[in-house]
């Protein structure tokens, strides 16, 4: 035992043979794959057995589990333990290198002759040793205290770029998984690049094309950022002025937004969680999600698995996934007024392909034309609300301004279509009021 870089092992182990008292945390901290020196893990595994038995665990217990030969290796464990109190400090340094030393192992495995999906392989499995996929418990006290503990301090929720939504009615943040939703050519691809740049100010976010390439993405970024026309920039007509607003754009936008185009065709959700988490993403767009590769034949079960995949990557790495999705073309009605088909609103079953999308969005938003606007190059669009764990539901109207590619609230909308109004609370009579305590002050308010 002359390893410096086992000693955090060691003490873990030796806590427990000093202080059975505390083996089921341990037990719930740390698991065998933890140690990396397999005579560690040949004690922990005998541990870990008896506890599971409801037996005693102590020295004895433990060699007579794991055999006579480990007897001076018992020994050595609590000579080398200062103290029990301090086996969670050891416990945090035994996973850490634990996670560095199982990143070197698949590290080591890499070689030149290895194919290119090998390759990506074995780096999203070193990536993966470095996300967070403890599963915590918390006591009712815990809770209490962590809730103060979030109150103490302002949380911050992701900014759209639309008032209406940035108010406080989505409470969206990372961790989250966002579905935007819209029917072909409604321009789910033009709203996603206005609010990427938006929420580029403030968070690290990369936007992930399977459908747009590069060029095309970028013509609809300058031309909703300078105002320059989409059409003058596709016919490649600019003159003096539009270049010098372009120039300003660049100018005010080169270092502020903190944005990354990913050319994502042919992807698989494992793909896109090496970018993320190699590139420490906050915030990730999708553009499309049912255009994401998968090795399932039928695409229903290929759609239920990127769903699933995608609300994993959101909780695990802590980030924030809008993904955006197709929905199916739209059913047509015939008015009763004017006897003509109009189109059918779409609801969260037009999310095409499979149902999960809707099961696992925290937010579903659904984006189509308004019905009453006749210009479809810029008719308004209704962003709809469908779906939000933490929020109102509800809808706003966007104006289209297919010549910026920019969408705008309108100034009439008044935010509270999102949701109703707080509903009053009855007033109760002074007599009647009832003292509560102030959890932290120990203060009563009435």
């Amino acid at each position: 035992m002359v390893n410096p870089e086992l000693d955090a092992q060691y003490a873990v182990l030796g806590s427990i043979l000093i202080e059975p008292s505390i083996t089921g945390e341990v037990l719930l901290t740390v698991n065998a794959s933890d140690f990396r020196e397999a005579t560690c893990q040949t004690i922990f595994r005998a541990i870990q057995h008896l506890y599971i038995a409801g037996q005693r665990v102590d020295a004895v217990t433990v060699l007579h589990a794991a055999g006579e030969q480990y007897r001076e290796y018992l020994s050595q464990l609590m000579d080398v333990t200062p103290t029990a109190a301090g086996w969670k400090e050891y416990a945090r340094i035994m996973r850490e290198r634990a996670r560095v030393g199982r990143a070197c192992d698949f590290a080591a495995r890499l070689h030149p002759d290895m194919s290119e999906a090998e390759a990506r392989t074995l780096a999203m499995k070193i990536l993966e040793q470095f996300s967070d996929k403890s599963q915590k418990v918390l006591s009712l006290e815990d809770g209490y205290a962590l809730f103060d503990s979030m109150q103490e301090s302002p949380k911050t929720y992701l900014e759209f770029g639309f008032e209406p939504l940035d108010d406080g009615k989505l409470f969206a943040a990372k961790g989250d998984f966002i579905v935007l939703g819209a029917r072909p050519s409604v321009g789910k691809t033009a709203i996603a690049v206005q609010m990427a740049q938006h929420m580029g100010r403030k968070h690290k976010v990369g936007f992930f094309s399977l459908e747009t390439n590069a060029a095309k993405f970028f013509d609809r970024w300058i031309a909703n950022s300078s105002g320059t026309s989409f059409s003058s920039i596709k016919r490649h007509e600019l003159s003096e002025a539009d270049w010098r607003c372009i120039a300003q754009a660049k100018h005010d936008t080169s270092g502020t937004i903190d944005f990354h185009f990913v050319d994502a065709s042919g992807m698989t959700v494992d793909d896109i969680r090496v970018k993320t988490l190699a590139y420490q993403f906050d915030v990730i767009f999708i553009d499309y999600l049912q255009l994401i590769s998968g090795s399932e034949r039928d695409s229903y079960s290929r759609v239920t698995n990127i769903s699933m995949g995608l609300h994993n990557l959101a909780q695990q790495a802590n980030v924030a996934v809008i993904a955006l999705a197709q929905l199916r073309r739209s059913n047509q009605s015939i008015d009763r007024k004017t006897g003509k088909p109009v189109e059918c609103e779409p609801t969260l079953s037009d999310l095409r392909e499979s149902g999960q999308i809707e099961q696992d969005a925290d937010i579903a938003m659904l984006m189509f034309l308004d019905p009453k606007a006749p210009n479809r190059w810029n008719r308004d669009r209704i962003l709809r609300i469908a779906k939000n764990k933490e929020g109102r539901l509800g809808e706003i109207t966007l104006m289209f301004d297919g010549y910026r590619q920019r969408f705008d609230v309108r100034e009439e909308e008044a935010s509270s279509k999102i949701g109703q109004a707080e509903p009053q609370r009855p007033k109760i009579a002074e007599a009647e009021q009832i003292a509560m305590p102030d959890l932290r002050a120990g203060r009563k308010i009435y």
